[in-house]
């Protein structure tokens, strides 16, 4: 059996094309080529973002090979203390990519921000942008560190020892971080600067209750900041159950993969081909 699992946008994705031109001439080769992998799968696992492209271009075989879920990363995780005096640690993980992840927009924001209390960002980052992240103390007294790439044991300890979490989204708006989920696993408070109202990370952070989306608009850098201040100010020191976030994205749950793959040998094997395209606990 073959059962393909898509995480990403392989048409359109801007990490495998530099140039928009390159898609453009690429795409109906590739749309070719993700035909014949329906084609040739007994069924396809893929993740919700995807499911526009997939309808767009296939129609009728959506329904019967694809399934939609989350990236399987919300998982219960170690809940440590976090820093002493009443210090709010912020954490962002990841890489920043040039043209894709930049974190320009957040640093202006940090660099002009008067939180009132001792605050530290802490950047745990690797990629062509993270030289971007200058390690410095702010006019106000913000301090910002450059930890450079770490061990993914090292940043997974850096989120659950944080006050709140750092997301910056991808210029288009397109794609999900999977990081997300493992922010939102850590029940921490979160804030997610995106580039386009129709951000899709921030269509996800919509159900997560101690989420802030930004847009990153220069002529809203005055109003994020405010927020921004209202938020961390107001959320400090907040969790959630990591019962309660399973119970709001059942999708996301290890589990759940584990049951749709399950599931869709059970049916191949049965002789049953129409696939189910949303898939629930």
């Amino acid at each position: 059996m073959v059962i393909p699992y898509l995480f990403d946008n392989f048409v359109e994705s801007r990490s495998l094309h530099v140039l928009a031109i390159a898609r453009k001439l690429k795409e109906r080769r590739h749309v070719r080529l993700e035909k014949d992998m329906l084609e040739r799968s007994d069924a396809v696992l893929s993740m919700h973002p995807l499911e526009t492209h997939f309808r767009k271009h296939f129609g009728s075989i959506v329904d019967r090979k694809i399934r939609f879920l989350e990236h399987p990363l919300l998982s219960k995780k170690e809940r440590l203390a976090g820093p002493a005096n009443a210090t709010v640690r912020m954490v962002y993980t990841g890489a920043l990519i040039r043209n894709i992840h930049e974190p320009s927009y957040v640093m202006d924001l940090i660099d002009t921000l008067d939180l009132g209390m001792p605050f530290e960002v802490d950047f745990y980052v690797m990629g062509n942008g993270a030289s971007q992240v200058k390690s410095k103390t702010t006019l106000f007294g913000v301090h910002v560190r450059n930890c450079g790439r770490v061990s993914k044991q090292e940043a997974d300890v850096a989120v659950a020892q944080s006050t709140v979490l750092l997301n910056i989204g991808e210029i288009e708006g397109r794609q999900i971080s999977s990081k997300v989920f493992e922010y939102m696993a850590a029940g921490k408070p979160i804030i997610h600067f995106a580039h386009s109202q129709d951000d899709a990370v921030a269509r996800i952070l919509d159900r997560y209750p101690l989420a802030l989306c930004l847009l990153q608009k220069q002529h809203l850098m005055d109003e994020n900041r405010e927020q921004f201040k209202r938020f961390v100010i107001a959320n400090a020191g907040k969790s959630m159950d990591f019962e309660d976030v399973a119970e709001i994205f059942p999708e996301a749950l290890p589990e759940t993969t584990a049951r749709a793959f399950v599931d869709a040998i059970t049916r191949r094997r049965d002789g049953i081909v129409t696939m189910a395209t949303t898939f629930r606990v």
